[in-house]
């Protein structure tokens, strides 16, 4: 136990010391964690994280300065960041605008310059034809519905399509000139909106990865995130799955659109107006740039997914170093348990004890060395109770089962203390033992034992001791309070020589006799007692049996006696029996 405690120690401390890494940072992630990871996506050109910390610690704040400086910290941090996107977006353009296009991205030019050349004509045969260039498009379908003009519409058609080229030409030189205008718009449009959700509080409640994570204070908490984890991790891999297979689809399905489009709009080169020509191209290729549009939205929406993989991993991470710590702490307690046990051993071993007292001690140390370490095993595992009325419940349960005898013997002790309870000097029965009463205590009574032997009531020398909850829940008889009747019995043998009926009636009209008086007395109590129901008729009467044996008849009297009175009673009835006996057999003599 000890070796394998001793591995398990090292194992979680070595496990430990190798994630120690992801405690580095408080409430936000490290920049390689969160942009350009393993499975991080593409990195994020500015850099909001000046705002995210200063947007952490703003809850942190407790006082009305603490605030200040919070908010003057998020109001700098919103400046410099602001400041970020603005230099960022002006070196882009900068850069843009005297990069030398060579190669691809040269022709990507040359197609822009033409595509402009074309719009610009496009726009003046427009204009000369009476159509308002500036309008918007839904304007110009208007006008183009209502217009009689052929040929102003055959250019507005032209222009849309030239339009819609020259915006695809332009996307296309800016991607081979290496133009990141647009990331970054994209970037500042979800900072703003992140900054809106945390001023509306939309994410007032949900910590940075680390944060969140070390709330989970216990082992269970611990595990059961780890859980949960797990399933997020499988979901967000099916997700961005099904978006990558999706943006795949989408890419065949593109392919082939485009190839129907091409196919449909040479097969009806002939048959279709200048006009209905340019519609048909200018809707195809709208319908195109929907097919891109929606396969860079897939292609994003793995990359965010991927992200979002890597961030829960590394709260996996995290969760599983602080689980790590949780073990190494329960197998360090487990071992100096038993370290200190050993210890108590050696020493008690040490001390001049009998064995009987050495034994006791050293299992009262073991027990209070494993009780220690076993609530404090517990409040590792499922934590402290929060709440001061479970703590006092719990408390109280816990003190009434270990206390439960003490408390019954307390109250036991009431009920002895009444009139027909138990006082020193009575002759008791309790639980089977009879005994004299020697003390009666606030949680324990004392007899002294009396033998059970036939011939009882003599003293066995032995002090015995029972707590005072048998009062409540257990068994006992006080033969020495008042109207206590008891029955007992007599023995006696008729030799063959005598007339055994007329002995045994003369025995039991004796008997008869001289217990008369407590047979009266003891109907009247039993009469009183019972009154109001069928068991009034009691009789105390003596009774008589009779069987044979080797030497002639043995007569046993049954007889109603006082329980104070019972070895007085006995002794007088056996003196007047031998007595009898010895006068029916003196004449035959």
């Amino acid at each position: 136990m000890l070796t394998v405690c001793l591995l398990a120690l090292g194992g979680c401390l070595v496990y430990t010391w190798m994630t120690q890494d992801v405690l580095a940072q408080l409430n936000f992630l490290r920049q390689r964690n969160a942009g350009h990871g393993p499975r991080g996506g593409r990195k994020s050109i500015v850099s909001i994280e000046p705002w995210q910390t200063a947007n952490t610690l703003l809850p942190m704040a407790v006082s009305a300065e603490e605030q200040e400086f919070a908010r003057d910290a998020e109001r700098l941090a919103d400046h410099e960041v602001d400041q970020a996107f603005a230099v960022t977006l002006r070196i882009a353009s900068l850069r843009t605008s005297h990069a030398a296009p060579t190669g691809e991205a040269q022709s990507a030019a040359q197609r822009v310059a033409e595509l402009e050349q074309l719009v610009k004509q496009d726009r003046q045969q427009v204009h000369q034809l009476g159509g308002d260039v500036a309008a918007d498009a839904s304007k110009k379908n208007q006008n183009a519905a209502s217009d009689d003009n052929d040929d102003l519409q055959l250019a507005r058609a032209q222009l849309d399509l030239d339009s819609g080229e020259l915006e695809d030409a332009r996307n296309t030189l800016a991607h081979l000139l290496g133009d990141n205008s647009d990331q970054i718009q994209q970037e500042l449009s979800a900072y703003r909106l992140a900054q809106q959700q945390a001023q509306s509080g939309v994410h007032a409640t949900a910590a940075r990865a680390v944060a969140s994570v070390r709330q989970h204070r216990t082992l269970l908490m611990r595990w059961q995130a780890l859980q949960k984890q797990g399933d997020r991790t499988q979901l967000l891999t099916e997700a961005a799955a099904q978006a990558g297979a999706e943006a795949t689809a989408l890419l065949t399905e593109r392919a082939t659109a485009q190839k129907k489009f091409a196919d449909t709009l040479a097969a009806t080169a002939g048959r279709q107006s200048r006009l209905e020509q340019l519609k048909d191209q200018n809707n195809a290729r709208q319908i195109l740039a929907i097919y891109d549009d929606r396969i860079a939205s897939d292609q994003q929406l793995v990359v965010v997914y991927n992200k979002w993989i890597a961030q829960v991993a590394l709260q996996h991470r995290i969760v599983t170093h602080l689980i790590a710590v949780s073990l190494a702490w329960i197998f360090a307690i487990i071992l100096g348990t038993m370290v200190l046990g050993m210890l108590a051993q050696h020493l008690l071993d040490r001390l001049a004890l009998d064995n009987r007292q050495a034994h006791t001690l050293r299992t009262m140390v073991r027990m209070g060395l494993q009780i220690v370490c076993a609530v404090i095993v517990l409040l590792i595992v499922f934590g402290a109770p929060q709440q001061t009325s479970t703590v006092l419940g719990l408390t109280t349960a816990a003190l009434t089962i270990a206390l439960q005898d003490f408390v019954l013997a307390f109250l036991g002790w009431f009920l002895l203390m009444g009139r027909n309870g138990i006082h020193v000097g009575d002759w008791v029965e309790i639980n089977g033992v009879n005994g004299e009463v020697v003390e009666v205590g606030m949680l324990k009574t004392t007899l002294l034992e009396l033998s059970s032997v036939p011939g009882k009531g003599h003293p066995t020398g032995r002090r015995i001791s029972f707590m005072n909850s048998y009062a409540i829940r257990g068994q006992y008889f006080n033969f020495s309070t008042s109207s206590q009747w008891t029955w007992d019995d007599v023995n006696i043998g008729i030799p063959k020589s005598l007339d055994v009926h007329q002995v045994a009636a003369e025995i039991d009209q004796l008997v008869r006799k001289e217990t008369a008086e407590n047979a009266r007395s003891a109907e009247h109590d039993w009469t009183r007692v019972a009154r109001g129901s069928s068991l009034t008729n009691m009789t105390a009467s003596s009774t008589i049996s009779m069987r044979p044996t080797v030497d002639g008849i043995e007569v046993t009297v049954h007889y109603i006696t006082r329980a104070t009175d019972r070895f007085a009673m006995r002794d007088r009835l056996y003196l007047q029996l031998l007595a009898l006996l010895q006068a029916k057999q003196g004449p035959e003599k």
